[in-house]
Order: structure tokens, then C-alpha cells, then sequence
């Protein structure tokens, strides 16, 4: 076996496609290139690691205990989800969306509702919902119909923050209300009172 050894290497010596590394050399290895291929991270200049593909690069950066360090934190501002008769919806604000989730098949769905919805009602006896533009002044109603959404734009006032349907889904009632501005810290964006 240690022959056998032996010969293996002395016939990659004498192999002109590897370098004096061990490696694969470079399409400008002639340049002062280095080593394209690798088969371990000791064939690698020093900090430098071989990769799954057989490459020789930087290894990540790496936190306190040598762990790659994690991605940023990435934080959403969403509003309060609600749930109807089969889904639950989230309004996204950042995003200009409403938020489907499917209870029987945890199907997400996102529909664009305007600017930075916060206040979203589902009408009660359906699986519709009406969710409040806060900038604008427009409540979008969205009602589910198989893969897409049927969507009816409404204009109301700008800057309202409260939004109740009565029991039989009838009508809908969007009003300002100053103490849930002022607990939300809203205090200069008042809507109208009328």
C-alpha cells in the first residue's frame, strides 16, 4: 500500500496541470496567479479556506465564539391581525399590503390596499375584510374569491384611525379618535372630527 502511495505522488510530480502547490494553477498563474483549485484549506494562501466548490476564499466574519455572524435584523411595522371566518389578516404597513392567511392551508397572500395600512375590520358573517389607508383617506374592502381578491376602493378623510362595522356587515363607521392617537404618541396628525 505504501508503494502504491508513492508512485500516486510521484506521478502528480512529474503532472505538468499542478503547480509546485498541489493545486490547479490559474488562467494567469504565469502572472503571479495563485491556485484556482483545492482540495482542502491547508492548500490555501494563509487566511484563506477552501470552499465546497474547490475554491480558495476569505472566510465570513465570524462573532465571538468563531460562528458566522447572523444577517441583520430586519424589523416590520405591521398592524393588529384580525381574523374572519377562515383567514387571518395582517396589514403591513411599510409594505402597502394586506396580509391573507389561509386557516385550513396556511396560504399566505398579500394584496396592495394603499398607503401605510394600519386598522383593518373583517365584516362579520364573511371572509371579507376593510382595512384603512392612514394617509390617504381610502378604506379598500377585500372579499376572497378563489386565488385572487375582489377589491372595491372606498374615499373617506384623511388621517382617520378607527374603523367598526356593525354586526350584520352592513355598514362601516370610520372616525378619528384622539385618545388612540394620543396613546399611539400621534398627536400631530389629527384627523377630522366631523
Amino acid at each position: 500500500m505504501r508503494l502504491l502511495c508513492v508512485l500516486a505522488l510521484a506521478a502528480c510530480a512529474g503532472d505538468s496541470s499542478f503547480d509546485s502547490g498541489g493545486g490547479y494553477p490559474s488562467a494567469d498563474a504565469g502572472a503571479g496567479g495563485g491556485t484556482v483549485g483545492c482540495l482542502s484549506s491547508n492548500e490555501c494562501p494563509a487566511n484563506y479556506v477552501c470552499n465546497d466548490f474547490g475554491q480558495c476564499v476569505m472566510p465570513p466574519p465570524t462573532g465571538d465564539a468563531g460562528m458566522p455572524l447572523p444577517p441583520p435584523e430586519v424589523e416590520y411595522d405591521l398592524g393588529a391581525p384580525i381574523s374572519s371566518q377562515r383567514f387571518v389578516y395582517v396589514p403591513m404597513t411599510a409594505q402597502d399590503e394586506l396580509v391573507r392567511i389561509d386557516g385550513a392551508t396556511l396560504e399566505v397572500k398579500s394584496t396592495p390596499v394603499g398607503d401605510q395600512p394600519r386598522e383593518v375590520s373583517t365584516i362579520p358573517g364573511s371572509d371579507g375584510a376593510v382595512v384603512l389607508d392612514s394617509t390617504n383617506g381610502t378604506a379598500t374592502v377585500v372579499r376572497p374569491a378563489g386565488d385572487h381578491d375582489n377589491i372595491k376602493v372606498l374615499a373617506t378623510l384623511q388621517r382617520l384611525n378607527r374603523l367598526d362595522i356593525d354586526p350584520s356587515g352592513r355598514f362601516a363607521v370610520i372616525w378619528f379618535d384622539l385618545a388612540k392617537a394620543i396613546g399611539q404618541g400621534n398627536v400631530f396628525g389629527f384627523g377630522s372630527f366631523q
